[in-house]
């Protein structure tokens, strides 16, 4: 009776555990384009006037990975919102190399993820894991903007990656 009890309380476990992963994915999926999409988005390309500007601030590197490090800074007049875990953490990060587009990083973690706003006027700083490719490459962020929550992909200019 005791390892029935005990099957049925690892598989209770092993079930909810599968529908939490789940639903964090998807509640977070349904705020991230497929690349299919993103490539279709309306990009602003760090233009004055856009509503969000992105720009390459330099290459930091960690014990195992390059990172690119960018200001975002809200330059229309409303709100950019986004997914993060704080002001400088964001669930949507895309890279675009060559013609194909990538989900650079995700949020898995439901713990601590929060819709951020990006004020008009405001910037935040983002880091993001350069791709392992040879080719330059674009950064994009995915905010949805003003109170009609419009998504919209704002791309980096060109960066070319850095030598080894």
């Amino acid at each position: 009776m005791k390892l029935v009890t005990l099957s049925l309380g690892i598989a209770l476990l092993a079930f909810t555990t599968g529908v939490a992963i789940t639903w964090g994915y998807y509640r977070t999926v349904g705020t991230v384009p497929t690349a299919e999409k993103a490539l279709n988005a309306s990009p602003a390309v760090s233009k004055p006037g856009s509503h969000v500007e992105v720009e390459f601030l330099r290459f930091t590197k960690s014990e195992r990975d390059t990172y690119a490090e960018f200001q975002v800074s809200n330059g229309g007049s409303e709100a950019a919102y986004y997914w993060g875990y704080g002001k400088d953490s964001h669930c949507s990060e895309l890279i675009m190399h060559g013609r194909k587009v990538e989900l650079a990083s995700f949020c898995w973690c439901g713990t601590g993820l929060e819709e951020q706003l990006l004020k008009p006027g405001e910037t935040a700083t983002f880091d993001v894991r350069v791709p392992d490719t040879k080719e330059a490459f674009e950064v994009g962020f995915d905010f949805d903007i003003g109170e009609g929550r419009q998504k919209r992909t704002f791309w980096s200019k060109r960066i070319e990656r850095p030598a080894p």
